[in-house]
């Protein structure tokens, strides 16, 4: 029996820090100064509130619903998120969500998607969301995330009017830059935290699989997880990396039906035992979501650590309310590198920090706030 899909989930996560919500006369206050952000929080946590008409821009609390967000839930110590504060909101840097209002298509067939933004008091990220849901064989999979990938296979419609056709980089690239000048003035410094989004993609319904058959070095399997972990173009021809190296798990032995593959900036859920039963949906797109917003939050802290560790290290003075948004970045990126229960706890997210190239600027912020070391 053939291998075939017909359900998988693929997100994009672009991260940017950008300090100047901290500044005196900050075009949106309440993103960076605590007393302005708490009473905020806690509007917008019960209905969106309009904060630039011009491009249609609403923020809410990033949630869709305060009931059945396993992240968040986690990430905040398991409280109700219909009544979180805005104090709490403020000490875990929960952010606000803004879906984009620019309309935005792609020419491939079988492609639902979706974008959103998200704002810190410390910066701005990005999640794009993509659903195939076409019948595809394992080969014609990997080439269509590719086509997402790579190809000018998307179109976007400006507040002015004006379209733009071109690829997720691009698309996200502008969209990050619109976003930044209206929401901080133009000319705005936003600095990414690497050139490459961090992905995911989660395999949510196939069939064609044997449910606990382990996936077998140098297979088709293996090299196809590899393809759409680390995105590089000649991954049909790419020496393979030991499955080993690329498995997380906190498990030992690791479960053979279950495979958590990662790259440098992706991750692949492989779970041929559940996207061949009948919880596939229910299970793997909620794990895919929590995992999604849960590098999210990662991605968008360690770039606020790395920003901060370089003022750190050129002695440059900080302000009261970005010493308090670093102090606690700091701490929430150790409980999340330790898997603490107090937060959402995957080892996908150490592995985030270690690949990425985080961990000594974390490091250097929690030393300044006299942390211990991550462990």
């Amino acid at each position: 029996m053939a291998i075939e899909f017909t359900d998988i989930r693929v997100s994009f996560i672009w991260a940017e820090t950008v300090l100047d919500s901290f500044k005196e006369g900050a075009r949106l206050p309440f993103l960076g100064q605590r007393y302005a952000f708490v009473p905020f929080f806690e509007k917008a946590r019960e209905q969106p509130l309009a904060v630039d008409e011009s491009i249609g821009l609403s923020l809410s609390a990033p949630w869709p619903k305060p009931t059945g967000q396993r992240f968040w839930y986690s990430y905040v110590g398991r409280q109700y998120l219909g009544n979180l504060s805005g104090v709490q909101a403020w000490k875990s840097l929960v952010p606000l969500r803004a879906k984009i209002a620019f309309p935005i298509s792609t020419s491939l067939a079988g492609i639902a998607l979706s974008l959103d933004a998200f704002y810190y008091p410390h910066g701005l990220a990005l999640l794009a969301n993509m659903r195939f849901s076409q019948k595809l064989s394992l080969a014609a999979s990997v080439d269509e995330a590719f086509k997402l990938r790579r190809n000018p296979v998307f179109t976007i419609q400006w507040h002015t009017g004006k379209t733009q056709t071109g690829t997720l980089d691009a698309i996200a690239d502008q969209t990050l830059n619109e976003l930044r000048n209206h929401c901080w003035g133009q000319g705005v410094a936003g600095w990414r935290t690497a050139l490459d989004p961090f992905t995911l993609f989660t395999v949510v319904r196939g069939t064609g699989i044997v449910a606990n058959t382990p996936v077998a070095p140098e297979s088709e399997i293996h090299r196809s997880l590899e393809a759409v972990a680390n995105w590089s173009v000649s991954w049909q021809q790419d020496k393979l990396p030991a499955l080993d190296t690329s498995r997380l798990s906190s498990h030992n032995p690791p479960p053979e039906d279950k495979l958590l593959y990662a790259g440098k900036r992706g991750r692949v859920l492989w779970f041929p035992s559940v996207f061949t039963g009948p919880a596939a949906v229910a299970t793997l797109a909620c794990y895919h979501r929590n995992l999604a917003h849960a590098s999210l939050q990662t991605e968008s802290l360690c770039g606020l650590a790395k920003e901060i560790s370089k003022k750190i290290a050129s002695r440059q003075n900080l302000s009261l309310d970005i010493r308090d948004c670093a102090r606690n970045a700091s701490g929430i990126l150790g409980r999340l590198y330790g898997g603490d229960d107090s937060v959402y706890r995957s080892w996908s997210l150490r592995a985030q920090i270690d690949r990425g190239g985080f961990a000594d600027h974390i490091n250097a912020v929690r030393s300044f706030f006299d942390m211990t070391p991550l462990s």
